[in-house]
């Protein structure tokens, strides 16, 4: 008989051990690249390299990269490697000690599923294949039960193959919107089918920028026809000065300095139609943290002209998932709608837009 392992000592692989002990199972350890800890709850903690002979279950428990990291400790040899929703479904117990932490969450269930507007989200989803996302999605959020957890797309999240995102593109022209650290230009330069003629990256958080810079200039070097920039600025519904707030854990609300009681983080705040005016881009990225309702707000007048494909996520507040493509089908008609969730606990859920002739 295998023993469990939990790949993942922090605070995952922790709910991940209180739920196997509720059901009546138990971790003979956990395995964490990372971690200086020896013992996590009576639990010791091993490096992958020096996980001790013997057969093993191990249950991936981050939320993020989980299906990068299954593959890797099957390439390692692993006997046996259960992924989060694989473990979910043998366990559903984890997604109680999740619950409030979903970004979806509201203790009222009329928060997280608004059904008239989500019954008119449905009709515009062109593909069965987002219809019962959507749905499973909803029977989830209405649930937030284990046995009704949702699995992941396995596509390229921003670039799925199953999705002709590109049909008529010749060259790609991308505005990155929430840049990160140049992840999105990564997977750009890996999965488009057609050359990237430029790249305009948007990323408020400083921190994040000289990391984002030193991608670019890596595929700048290697491809110097393709033009890459950078705005160290949030894209908002306006150009005004903004506040990033703390809104409890790790997330982050963004508000006019002139409202905010909690100023926080400064940053310049601009609309797409003020810093892009004279550019004409075709497929548009955002990932911001909740503000890609406001964002959409200030590009009304480049989408109207140029109408990009865009890829927009629709997770980080529960009435985005309805909110953002009404508003979008009410702003600029015939655009044809798929929705995929390419990560773990309802993250990374991004609404697909292409314009129809």
């Amino acid at each position: 008989m295998n023993t469990i392992a939990i790949y993942g000592a922090g605070g995952c692989g922790r709910k991940f051990l209180a739920a196997m002990r509720a059901a009546g199972a138990d971790a003979g350890l956990f395995i964490d690249r990372f971690s200086d800890a020896t013992e996590v709850d009576g639990v010791p903690v091993y490096r992958p390299d020096v996980v001790p002979p013997g057969r093993y279950t191990v249950h991936v428990s981050t939320a993020e990269g989980n299906p990068i990291i299954a593959r890797e400790l099957r390439d390692a040899g692993f006997d046996v490697v259960r992924d989060f929703h694989e473990t979910v479904m043998e366990f559903p117990g984890i997604i109680d000690l999740f619950r409030e932490s979903l970004m979806c969450y509201h203790p009222d269930a009329s928060h997280r599923v608004a059904e008239s507007e989500l019954e008119q989200v449905a009709d515009l989803l062109t593909d069965d294949r987002s219809k019962q996302s959507l749905n499973d999605i909803v029977r989830f959020r209405m649930s937030l039960s284990g046995t009704d957890y949702p699995r992941r797309s396995p596509e390229v999240q921003y670039f799925p193959q199953d999705i002709d995102l590109f049909s008529g593109i010749d060259g790609l022209r991308m505005v990155d919107v929430g840049a990160y650290t140049g992840d999105t230009v990564d997977a750009a330069i890996a999965n488009a089918p057609v050359p990237v003629q430029w790249v305009v990256c948007f990323e408020a958080f400083g921190a994040l920028l000289p990391t984002l810079n030193a991608t670019l200039a890596r595929h700048r070097i290697a491809r110097p026809h393709t033009d890459f920039f950078t705005y160290p600025c949030a894209l908002w519904s306006r150009t005004e000065l903004l506040a990033i707030e703390n809104a409890g854990g790790s997330t982050t609300r963004v508000a006019p300095a002139a409202e905010s009681d909690d100023p926080g983080c400064l940053v310049q705040g601009i609309a797409l139609d003020d810093a892009l005016a004279n550019a004409s881009p075709n497929y548009i990225k955002m990932d911001i943290e909740g503000s890609e309702l406001a964002a959409l707000q200030g590009m009304r007048t480049l989408i109207g002209e140029h109408r990009p494909c865009m890829a927009v996520c629709v997770y980080h507040r529960p009435a985005d998932l309805w909110q953002i493509p009404l508003f979008i089908a009410n702003t600029w008609p015939n655009y044809r709608m798929h929705l995929r969730t390419h990560g773990e606990l309802l993250q990374e859920t991004v609404l697909y837009c292409i314009p129809q002739d």
